[in-house]
C-alpha cells in the first residue's frame, strides 16, 4: 500500500537514508551517497510499495518500458549498484529482498515522505531518560515461559528430539521511529537468552536468518517450512507517552495454534520497581532447573542508562559495515563505562571493534583496535566465563586479525562443545578447519550450521567453497547452483560454481557463467562475440582486462589477477599478484593450502617461500 501523502513529496526518509524526489539524489545523514538515475529510479519503485513484491515487469515497464536493451541485465546491474550504495547484502537484506525469478521488495523500516520545509525531529531530553533495566528481566521471564510452553506436557503434544525455534524481529509500533532501535534490542537479546536455554532441548536459529522477515507479509506456516522450525515467535514493542508495552507470543508451526502468549503493559517509570515482581516469576520458572544455571546472572545490568546504550549498539551493530561497527562500539564503552561489571556490553563492544579493525587506515592502528577487541573479550570472560560469544570473538582476532586459524580453532573449542546454539562459533570454526585442510571436521561443522543458520546464502556459499577446497567439486557445483536460484547476483557463487564446472569437466558451461557475471559488471557484450565457448582461457583474458580497467580502486583486484594468471599459466604475473594480495592482507590467502585454483604453482619453488610468509602454513599437511 502507498504510504505517502496525497500531496506531492518532495522527500522519502527509510532506516537513515533519503531521497530527494526533485534531483534524484541519495543522502544518509547529511552526505551524499554516489547514485546513477536508473537505480535510483529502482529504489523509489521499491519505496513506493513497502513490504510488497515489485515483479521485474511492472519495473520494466515503468523504467524500461521505451528503450531497446538487455532488460535482464540491466536490472541486474541497477540491483547491484543500489545494495552497494545502501551497504546491503543480497544474502541478509536489512532493505532489498530478491524473490527468486519474480522481483524485488523493500523490507526495510517503513518509508517517510515529505514534502515542503522540514523540522529536525525532537531529540530526548536527559530528563525524559527511560529506564530500560526492567526489559532484561522481562527477556529473562520470556526465556522462561517459552521453554515452558515447549516442555512436553499434557494437552500439549509431547516433544521428540530437540525443537527448532525462530525469534523473528520484533515490530515497532510506535508512532517515533526512533524507537526502533529497542524493538531490534528486544530480539537480540531474546536470542541471546533463548540460546542458553536447555541447549540440547531447544535450537535457536540465527540471527541472519531471520533478518530478512523484518516487515515480511509471509505466513508462520511459509516461514516455519524455510527455516525448518517447529516455533516461531513473534513480539512487538510500542511506545506511547510514558507508557510501554511489549507483547510476545509463542506459535507453533504445524497448526499455527498459540502454544503461549503475554504482554506487558508498564508505566516507564515503574519498570525499575516491576524488576522484583519479574524477578519472582524468574525464580520460580528456574526452580526446576530447566534454565542453564546461572545463564545471565552475571550477564545483565542493573543501570538502566547503561542498558539503554547497549541496545542502541545492537541496533547499530546490525549495520554490517565499519562506520556501523564505530556507532556501535560508541554505545557499548558509554555502557561499561556506566557498569564496569556488565558482561553482555563488553562481548558486544569486543565484536563491535573486531570489525572496526577491518576500517584501520595502518598497521599500528591496527595493532591498537586488535588489542583493545582482546581486552574487551577477555574482560567479559572475567566477568561470567560460560559466555560462548566472547569466546568467539577471540577466536575471529586470531583468525582474521592473526592470520591463525589454529589459534583459532583452539579458541573456539569451548563454545563448540557447552554452546550447540552458537551458529557464529560454527562458522568461524569451519573456515578455520577448512583453512587448515581439516576437511571433514569443516564440513561437518558446516552441516551443523546449515540447520541454525538455514536462511543464510553467504553460509551455503561459504560451503559451496569449502567443498571446493576438499577436491569434492561436484558437491560444490550442486550447492552453487542452489544458491543462485535464490540470488542470481551473488558474485562468489558464481565464481565457486564457474571453478567447479571446470573440474567436473564442463567448460561451456563454465564460460556462461563466468561471462554473464563481467557483463553485469559491465564488460560490453560485444566483447563476447567472437568467444570460444568451449576454451576458458579466452574468458580468462577478459577477466584480466576487466579487472586492470579498475584495479587502482579494487583492493580485490591483484588476488582475481594471480587466479586468472594462474589458469592461463603465466606463473610470474601470477605471483606478483599473491605478493602483491599478501601486502593488502587479503583474507582469501587464508586458504591458499587449499584452493584449487593455485594447485598449478605449487611445483614452483617461489610457492613454498610464498607459504612460509604465512606461519600458519609451516606446519600444515597441504594438498599436494
Amino acid at each position: 500500500m502507498d504510504s505517502r501523502p496525497q500531496n506531492a513529496p518532495r522527500w522519502v526518509r527509510f532506516g537513515g537514508f533519503e531521497v530527494d524526489l526533485r534531483s534524484g539524489e541519495l543522502s544518509r545523514q547529511g552526505r551524499r551517497v554516489p547514485l546513477h538515475d536508473k537505480p535510483c529510479q529502482v529504489l523509489v519503485s521499491l519505496l513506493r510499495s513497502p513490504g510488497e513484491l515489485v515483479t521485474r515487469e511492472e519495473l520494466q515497464q515503468r523504467l524500461w518500458s521505451d528503450t531497446v536493451v538487455d532488460f535482464d541485465n540491466n536490472l541486474n546491474a541497477a540491483i547491484s549498484r543500489l545494495r552497494e550504495a545502501l551497504d546491503d547484502s543480497a544474502h541478509g537484506p536489512r532493505f532489498i529482498e530478491t524473490v527468486p525469478r519474480k522481483g524485488y521488495r523493500f523490507v526495510g523500516p517503513p518509508p517517510v515522505w515529505e514534502g515542503g520545509d522540514r523540522t529536525a525531529p525532537d531529540q530526548p531530553t536527559s530528563g525524559r531518560r527511560w529506564r530500560f533495566v526492567g526489559l532484561v528481566a522481562m527477556l529473562a521471564v520470556v526465556a522462561a515461559a517459552v521453554f515452558l510452553a515447549l516442555r512436553p506436557q499434557e494437552p500439549k503434544p509431547e516433544l521428540v528430539g530437540r525443537s527448532m525455534l525462530a525469534v523473528l524481529p520484533f515490530e515497532n509500533l510506535s508512532d517515533d521511529p526512533g524507537q526502533d532501535y529497542l524493538a531490534h534490542g528486544m530480539t537480540e537479546e531474546l536470542l541471546t537468552e533463548l540460546g542458553g536455554v536447555a541447549p540440547e532441548r531447544l535450537g535457536v536459529i540465527a540471527r541472519t536468518s531471520v533478518r530478512r522477515y523484518q516487515s515480511s507479509d509471509k505466513t508462520v506456516e511459509e516461514i516455519g517450512a524455510e527455516l525448518g522450525v517447529d516455533f516461531v515467535i513473534e513480539g512487538s514493542v510500542r511506545v506511547h507517552g510514558e507508557r510501554l508495552r511489549v507483547a510476545v507470543q509463542l506459535i507453533q508451526v504445524s497448526d499455527q495454534t498459540h502454544v503461549w502468549a503475554e504482554s506487558y503493559d508498564r508505566e516507564t517509570r515503574d519498570l525499575l520497581g516491576i524488576q522484583s515482581e519479574v524477578a519472582v516469576a524468574v525464580a520460580a520458572a528456574i526452580l526446576p532447573k530447566l534454565l542453564l544455571d546461572g545463564s545471565g546472572a552475571q550477564a545483565g545490568t542493573e543501570s538502566s542508562e547503561a542498558y539503554e546504550q547497549y541496545l542502541r549498539g545492537l541496533e547499530a551493530l546490525a549495520g554490517d559495515d565499519v562506520p556501523s561497527s564505530r556507532r556501535a562500539a560508541e554505545h557499548f564503552e558509554r555502557a561499561v563505562a556506566l557498569d564496569p561489571d556488565y558482561a553482555r556490553a563488553w562481548v558486544a563492544l569486543a565484536r563491535a571493534r573486531n570489525f572496526v579493525w577491518f576500517g584501520a587506515e595502518n598497521d599500528d592502528e591496527a595493532r591498537r583496535i586488535s588489542a583493545r577487541a582482546r581486552e574487551a573479550a577477555r574482560r567479559a570472560l572475567e566477568l561470567d566465563p560460560s559466555l560462548p560469544e566472547a569466546y568467539v570473538e577471540l577466536g575471529f582476532a586470531r583468525f582474521y586479525h592473526d592470520w591463525d586459524p589454529r589459534g583459532a580453532a583452539e579458541a573456539l573449542a569451548p563454545p563448540l562443545a557447552s554452546a550447540p546454539n552458537s551458529a557464529d562459533a560454527r562458522r568461524l570454526a569451519a573456515a578455520a578447519y577448512s583453512a587448515l585442510a581439516r576437511h571433514d571436521e569443516a564440513l561437518a561443522v558446516a552441516d551443523e550450521l546449515s540447520k541454525l543458520d538455514p536462511g543464510s546464502l553467504s553460509s551455503k556459499t561459504t560451503l559451496g567453497w569449502y567443498h571446493l577446497f576438499a577436491r569434492r567439486p561436484a558437491e560444490a557445483e550442486a550447492i552453487c547452483r542452489q544458491v543462485l536460484e535464490t540470488e542470481p547476483e551473488d558474485r562468489s557463487a558464481e565464481e565457486c560454481l564457474y571453478q567447479a564446472l571446470l573440474r567436473n569437466g564442463k567448460p561451456t558451461e563454465a564460460v556462461r557463467v563466468l561471462g554473464r557475471a563481467l557483463i553485469r559488471e559491465g564488460v560490453p557484450i560485444e566483447r563476447f562475440e567472437s568467444l570460444d565457448a568451449e576454451n576458458p582461457e579466452e574468458i580468462e583474458r577478459i577477466r584480466l582486462e576487466h579487472i586492470f580497467t579498475g584495479a587502482e580502486d579494487d583492493r580485490d583486484a591483484p588476488f582475481d589477477a594471480a587466479v586468472a594468471f594462474a589458469r592461463l599459466g603465466d606463473f610470474d604475473r601470477a605471483f606478483a599478484g599473491l605478493e602483491m594480495a599478501l601486502e593488502r592482507r587479503d583474507f582469501r590467502l587464508l586458504y591458499l593450502g587449499v584452493d584449487p585454483r593455485f594447485d598449478a604453482l605449487r611445483g614452483d619453488p617461489r610457492f613454498g617461500e610464498l607459504q612460509k610468509s604465512m606461519d600458519f602454513m609451516d606446519e600444515m599437511d597441504l594438498m599436494d
